[in-house]
């Protein structure tokens, strides 16, 4: 069982395998997030170029996962993802799986922002159509949250 937990990874570098458009996502979102990501790939989507990564232009080797922290294990292989992440796991590396949610130790929840407020669904990996189905409606609800009404709210909960 995977449980909620957000996590400070600046500076943190971070191992993505695979430059498809889940890779591309996580990246964005990592890298936004302070993150020092390395990418390697044969070959990478479009969009990866308006991404601050190291791109390693080559086939995966499992010896690669030396000095990472969290490794996103997200090729077109399922296979090559599961060896991955039984490589990061056995290295005491945290490793997201894009072919399963259970086969890593860490999932990428949808997330709501909506100024001070985060909010992260899951799904335990199993149904990502309804993460995002959710993920809609709690945007309805955080919209009517403006940044003054949590700054009111902060400075009522300190009296």
């Amino acid at each position: 069982m995977h449980i909620p937990l957000f996590i400070e990874v600046k500076d943190w570098p971070v191992l993505i395998v695979g430059g498809g458009n889940i890779a591309l996502r996580k990246g964005k979102e990592l890298v936004e997030a302070g993150a020092v990501v390395t990418l390697v790939a044969p070959e990478r989507t479009p969009g990866w170029e308006n991404v601050e990564v190291t791109w390693k232009q080559k086939i995966f080797q499992n010896n690669s996962l030396e000095g990472y922290r969290l490794v996103i294990a997200a090729t077109n292989n399922d296979i090559l993802n599961l060896e991955i992440a039984a490589k990061a796991r056995e290295k005491g590396i945290l490793c997201n799986c894009a072919s399963t949610g259970t086969a890593g130790d860490v999932i990428f929840p949808g997330v709501v922002r909506e100024n001070d407020i985060t909010v992260a669904i899951s799904t335990q990996g199993q149904t990502p159509f309804l993460t995002k189905k959710l993920k809609a409606e709690v945007g309805k609800i955080t919209q009517g949250y403006s940044q003054e009404i949590i700054e009111l709210l902060a400075a009522v909960r300190q009296e």
